[in-house]
């Protein structure tokens, strides 16, 4: 458990006992490495303001409150701006020192100083600050910026803007109103470092929120982590504070179920105990206390005979009237509200009423609304219509219209159905509908042969293998090359044909239709522009490797010409089919 310790009589705040661990001083004293002194030694002059003492400029012994130098330390003189400055250095320059006898250029960082290194700087050009004899560009942690110079903060501040205004904290000390504290104040939390403000009802706290105090201001009473003037209800006083009251208990004055003072509602308060009315009993609100039922009533709501929830064997509830009254004799009429009509099955009871038509839901406790239409009418069956006197309670499913009699209940009941009916025939036209815009099945489509070129070629193709025959030789035509160029003529007349590749043909053709052909090609040959297409297609012998050239011309006829055949062959084949 941690406990408060006094600080060194010297120091008015501190973060430890020993004389060198204050933060500020009193009255009259002044802050030197964390002691504080009756006068600051040499070399430091008194801020009285601040209560501290300061460094005088460099070189001087003593110096006045403003700073200015009244001695120089050993081999220091004196000039005329009353600064300190090496003996022997008069003659030099403000940016040169003086060194066994002559005069050296500083660093080039420092404006004045006192060796040949950066870290030998007196004094920095205005765009750089001193800190520790050298000229930084800004300050480093743990020092403020103070009159060109880098002053050194407090011990227990990691960063500050000046010596008593620190910004950040040592590992373990927490920062408040700029000062850091092993403990935050009273009416402050610790937040991450921080000292935060508790809620304005708190003297400590753990937290910001107003249920979160710790502790009370005087004459406060802490109950639930909140201060109040006095305990709140469900509270009572003790010497640890308030406390709660016994869950059976509104208020209290004591621990336990037997100190309530006062009890929630619908509770009876007892000798100092909540109790909960009975059931023959209820509670009374003015008086706070539970009070007896109506004779004729079981249990009850209130006072008198129609205030009845249920009744004592053999009464039956008129729930209408909330009262417990006999069943009719079958001869009596219920108008003078001393007996009313009953139901044997379900124990549904209604009387007379100057409202009229009344629709009473009998034995509605013990009936489930999920109960089935079969089990005595059901839900419905449970509805009695009183009119004129005149009870009649429902039948079976089939008597199911009169059975409800209600004309709201019909009027359900037909919209239903007319819906129901609206949505069997939508689906009946979107059946046909889609039904007639589906293609026929494959099946049923009957695809005629459309008629070819194909058919044209094979009439001029024997079915036989006849070979051709030119001169005598016989010769075979190159089958796939002839199946290729029949598929591009297909394609070039804008059909499509199916080639049958297994089908093998041999064309032949008469000598004499040679020769005719030949003599047409000849004719033509200069100067027809029907001329489509002149392919060469090689034809292998059967019996010789020698070649023959194919002609392909617009009436698709296949001219062969035999090139190795001589002019007079040529003519003997004329002179033959003249013969």
């Amino acid at each position: 458990m941690q406990s408060c310790a006094s600080c060194h009589s010297s120091c008015a705040t501190c973060n430890g006992s020993a004389e060198s661990q204050c933060i500020t001083c009193r009255s009259g004293r002044f802050a030197h490495d964390g002691k504080c002194l009756n006068s600051c030694p040499d070399g430091f002059y008194a801020d009285k303001k601040r209560q501290e003492c300061i460094p005088c400029p460099t070189g001087c012994a003593t110096c006045s409150s403003n700073g200015f130098c009244l001695t120089c330390q050993e081999n220091w003189t004196r000039n005329k701006k009353g600064k300190c400055i090496i003996t022997g250095s008069e003659n030099c320059d403000e940016s040169e020192y003086y060194d066994n006898s002559h005069c050296h250029p500083c660093h080039s960082t420092c404006e004045t100083c006192d060796g040949p290194t950066e870290s030998n700087c007196l004094s920095c050009p205005q765009s750089l600050l001193l800190q520790n004899s050298r000229c930084v560009s800004s300050c480093d942690d743990g020092y403020y910026m103070e009159a060109g110079v880098c002053a050194k903060c407090l011990h227990t501040c990691t960063q500050c803007v000046s010596r008593m205004n620190c910004t950040a904290c040592a590992k373990g000390l927490q920062l408040q109103s700029g000062e850091c504290r092993t403990t935050c104040a009273d009416g402050y939390y610790s937040d991450r470092g921080t000292c935060a403000k508790c809620y304005l009802s708190c003297h400590t706290c753990s937290g910001p929120r107003r249920d979160q105090c710790v502790q009370c201001p005087s004459d406060w009473q802490l109950a639930g982590g909140e201060c109040h003037p006095e305990c709140p209800e469900g509270f009572y006083k003790s010497e640890f504070g308030c406390q709660k009251c016994h869950h059976y208990c509104k208020t209290c004055n004591g621990a336990g179920p037997l100190a309530c003072t006062s009890c929630p509602a619908h509770f009876m308060l007892d000798g100092g105990l909540c109790m909960e009315c009975l059931g023959s009993q209820y509670y009374d609100s003015p008086t706070q206390t539970c009070k007896t039922c109506h004779d004729s009533c079981r249990s009850c709501t209130g006072p008198g005979q129609y205030s009845c929830k249920t009744c004592a064997f053999p009464l039956h509830l008129d729930r209408l009237n909330n009262q417990c009254v006999p069943c009719c004799p079958n001869d009596a009429s219920p108008e003078d509200q001393s007996c009313c009509h009953c139901d044997k099955d379900t124990g549904g009871c209604m009387n007379a009423s100057p409202a009229g038509k009344r629709r009473i839901a009998a034995a509605a406790e013990q009936q489930q609304f999920g109960s089935s239409y079969g089990n005595s009418g059901g839900l419905y069956g449970n509805l009695v219509d009183d009119v004129d006197g005149k009870t009649s309670v429902g039948g079976s499913l089939g008597g199911y219209f009169s059975r409800v009699g209600s004309p709201l209940t019909t009027i359900t009941a037909i919209a239903v159905a007319a819906c129901l009916l609206i949505v069997t025939v939508f689906a009946l036209i979107f059946a046909i509908l889609q039904r007639s815009s589906n293609p026929p099945p494959r099946k049923m489509i009957r695809y005629n042969k459309i008629p070819s070129n194909a058919g044209k070629r094979r009439n001029r193709i024997s079915s036989s293998s006849t070979l051709l025959k030119i001169d005598g030789e016989n010769y075979v035509e190159d089958e796939e090359e002839d199946e290729e160029e029949d598929e591009i003529d297909d394609v070039e007349e804008g059909h499509n044909y199916e080639i049958d590749y297994e089908s093998k043909f041999n064309i032949a053709y008469e000598e004499d239709q040679h020769d005719s052909d030949i003599e047409y090609y000849n004719r033509n040959k200069a100067n027809d522009s029907n001329v489509r297409k002149t392919k060469l297609k090689t034809l292998r012998k059967r019996d010789t490797p020698e070649l023959q050239t194919v002609i392909r011309v617009p009436n698709r006829k296949i001219l062969n010409i035999a090139m190795h055949q001589t002019e007079q062959n040529t003519q003997n084949s004329e002179n033959n089919r003249t013969t």
